[in-house]
């Protein structure tokens, strides 16, 4: 079937469709909306412009309270990636002009999408209780679609946290060779910091300014930005590279094979640019820039990088990381009856020492974190693999619940070693990662099980005084003063942490998804919200600077001015 049709217009097809599913979902107000009302004959038009049973399907199926989004990001990806194998070049058939190449070309699409999970083998794990052989392709797929949860408003005012925060860069400059953040990001990715938030922001507003079909607008920037700053050109890939990957022989191979457009979500064909994921693209310039880091430094090396200097750089994120979240909790429990103790040090029953990252101690209670900037690699995402998993976390769980054991028996110290941590009646051990975790239950039953059969003790049950480990991903963690008018609520957020470690529904669970209500007075909002309002101006006064300097065609210098009110991350985040 793809043999027929021209690859061009295949790629382009999927650029419509995911453009217009990821604008309804980010800036729309969803499917529902008005907006997004007003788009599904569109959609319909789109994915089955020849049969009228199949649109009024689709409108049907649109209507349903339950119904998010018609594609996930993958499914379109795995069919470009299809389209780059078998499509040809030149000639076949236009699916603009041939209506019935392009039903099924969404045929395809659909299979692929329904690849994802066999309901067959799901439906028997939920009746049998055995989830073993459906945990790797749900975790994955969960992985790959949890990008649609991630806020880029609130992406852009972390990173301008993480590099104007006075003692987040002074505890970075005392335990590393760099005087402060900002000049560790302009060594590591060739621009300031400030440059980089606004050129993710001018990126953004051009993507999805564009609406629908990435038009002139959207590919004359990125053919001139791809030029002028290095870091674009780790974004965009090639229809010869995906074909380089391993023919796929199974149609799960194909939904999850063609990596190169996972890791650079921009496809260039040497004509046009199509971006397989809206998502995937802003969330590797502003939630996957420790990898960018990375690529940035291998393309300046031209080489890969050794063990050593990956592991050097990965370290030196961990350090801006967890000074970040060192400093959260201190600007949350100031002035509130919390113990906040970091670094400390516990002894183990053999006698060695272990530094610790952070410990909050309340009523009597420890609660140990662990931080560590964890970021799942490009081979997990692709497998799902439960061993993997277990490699991903057994450090931090083993780290945190050592941490417990030690407090709760009397081995815990200050950073001095000598003056013993008074003993807490419990301690709740914590790990604090960078992205997002994709454990649901019931389907992360075979993951704790592993986990506890690695570590030797069930760290997910309460033994000794120790209780059940939970998991943070950093916007999770983010957002407990949207929920806790912190420091006076701070009973009621460490009664509601207990409530979610000891909780086998809930330990995996947001604040709101366990029925607390956000906090919806102005004069309360979080730090990271606000935190997001100071970045807005200082971003957007420099997205207009950088705008005037860059040679862009003339259309798009008169748009510069416009960033203030025109299709960036604010707009929505204002409406």
């Amino acid at each position: 079937m793809l043999g027929r049709m021209n690859q061009a217009s295949v790629l382009r097809t999927c650029a419509q469709l995911g453009a217009l599913n990821d604008t309804l979902i980010r800036f729309s107000g969803g499917w529902h909306s008005v907006a997004g009302r007003s788009l599904v004959p569109e959609l319909a038009r789109l994915i089955f412009p020849v049969s009228p049973r199949s649109q009024r399907r689709v409108l049907e199926v649109c209507a349903d309270p339950d119904f998010v989004a018609p594609f996930i990001d993958f499914a379109i990806a795995g069919l470009m990636g299809l389209a780059c194998r078998y499509c040809p070049r030149t000639g076949g058939q236009d699916l603009i002009k041939d209506l019935k190449r392009r039903e099924n070309s969404t045929r395809i699409l659909l299979q692929l999408q329904e690849s994802t999970v066999p309901s067959e083998e799901l439906l028997l794990a939920l009746k049998t209780g055995q989830f073993e052989a459906v945990f790797p392709k749900l975790t994955r797929s969960i992985l790959a679609a949890v990008s649609h949860q991630n806020d880029w408003v609130k992406d852009l005012g972390r990173l301008h946290l993480l590099t104007s925060i006075t003692e987040i860069s002074e505890s970075f400059a005392a335990r590393s060779n760099f005087k402060s953040v900002a000049g560790w990001f302009l060594q590591r990715m060739g621009i300031s910091p400030e440059e980089y938030q606004a050129l993710s922001h001018i990126f953004l507003a051009y993507a999805f300014n564009d609406l629908i079909n990435s038009g002139s607008m959207f590919q004359d920037f990125l053919a001139v930005s791809a030029k002028k700053f290095d870091f674009f050109r780790l974004v965009i890939t090639s229809p010869e590279s995906v074909i380089a990957q391993a023919e796929p022989q199974t149609i799960e191979e194909a939904l999850f094979g063609p990596l190169p457009l996972w890791v650079r979500p921009v496809l260039h064909d040497g004509k046009e640019f199509y971006i397989s994921s809206r998502g995937w693209l802003f969330n590797k310039l502003l939630r996957g820039f420790p990898y960018l880091i990375l690529e940035t430094e291998r393309a300046r090396l031209g080489r890969d990088l050794t063990k050593d200097e990956v592991d050097g750089m990965r370290g030196e994120f961990g350090l801006i990381f967890e000074g970040y979240i060192c400093w959260l909790f201190k600007q949350w429990f100031q002035g509130a009856n919390v113990g906040i103790i970091s670094p400390y040090y516990v002894k183990t029953a053999a006698g060695h020492w272990r530094e610790k990252d952070f410990l909050l101690v309340h009523d009597g209670i420890g609660y140990p974190f662990e931080i560590k900037a964890l970021v799942p690699p490009l081979g997990l995402r692709q497998t799902g693999d439960l061993d993997g998993w277990l490699k991903y976390f057994s450090h931090i769980a083993d780290q945190s619940v050592e941490a417990a054991e030690a407090l709760v028996t009397g081995r815990g110290f200050y950073a001095d070693k000598s003056t013993k941590i008074q003993n807490v009646q419990k301690a709740y051990p914590c790990g604090v990662t960078f992205e997002a975790t994709p454990f649901r239950q019931p389907i992360v039953l075979p993951f704790e099980a592993a986990l506890s059969a690695k570590l030797g003790r069930n760290v997910f049950a309460e033994s000794n005084g120790v209780g059940p480990l939970q998991l943070f991903d950093v916007e999770t963690l983010e957002s407990w003063d949207e929920f806790f008018s912190l420091p006076a609520e701070t009973s009621q957020l460490f009664a509601l942490l207990r409530q979610r470690a000891e909780s086998v529904v809930h330990r995996y669970s947001s604040f709101g998804r366990m029925g607390r209500s956000p906090i919806t007075s102005d004069a309360s909002q979080g730090i990271l919200e606000r935190a997001t309002e100071r970045a807005k101006e200082t971003i957007l006064a420099k997205a207009n600077e950088i705008s005037a300097q860059v040679p862009l065609p003339e259309h798009l210098q008169a748009f510069g001015p416009q960033l203030r009110t025109v299709g960036g991350p604010w707009e929505r985040h204002e409406t």
